[in-house]
């Protein structure tokens, strides 16, 4: 079972932590990055390199920095559902898709859209649940924003 490039070290103990953070079975986060459940059984038993294609896409499931799930740094990246400025998070994570980034660093338009906490979180989840986030760029993202705008809160009904 091993990659066929297995330059990136994947610290197993970390991978679990993450996955239970992330409230995912195995089979459930098998089934997020396209490989089989006793893969993931398969690298949560110990250290293991695997390729740099399965190491993204297991940070783009988790929500977690590469640095932590090799073991380099000691805290997953935070949480953007549990801060108060969702902002910061997103000018900090690099795993997050660069329009988003984009739009995080763009003062004067951040002026004029007023974008609350809640809806920064909203585009965080999107951006770390939708498989091709990482082609939409900041005008796309803004886009994004005026369609969850347009469908109001969670839970309402649009007439």
């Amino acid at each position: 079972m091993s990659d066929e490039n297995s330059d990136n070290k994947l610290d197993h103990s970390r991978l679990r932590q993450a996955r239970q953070a992330a409230r995912l079975t195995q089979h459930k986060l098998a089934g997020k990055i396209g490989v089989d459940q006793s893969y993931i059984s398969y690298l949560e038993k110990q250290d293991r390199g695997i390729s740099f294609a399965v190491l993204k896409r297991l940070v783009d499931a988790l929500g977690v920095s590469m640095g932590y799930l090799a073991g380099q740094v000691s805290e997953p990246a935070p949480d953007p559902y549990q801060v108060d400025d969702p902002l910061e998070v997103i000018r900090g994570r690099y795993d997050l898709p660069e329009g988003l980034r984009d739009l995080a660093a763009a003062r004067d338009l951040l002026e004029v859209l007023q974008i609350e906490p809640a809806e920064w979180r909203a585009l965080i989840g999107l951006a770390t649940h939708w498989r091709h986030a990482h082609l939409a760029r900041r005008d796309g993202w803004v886009q994004i924003l005026f369609t969850l705008r347009s469908a109001g809160p969670p839970g309402t009904a649009v007439s």
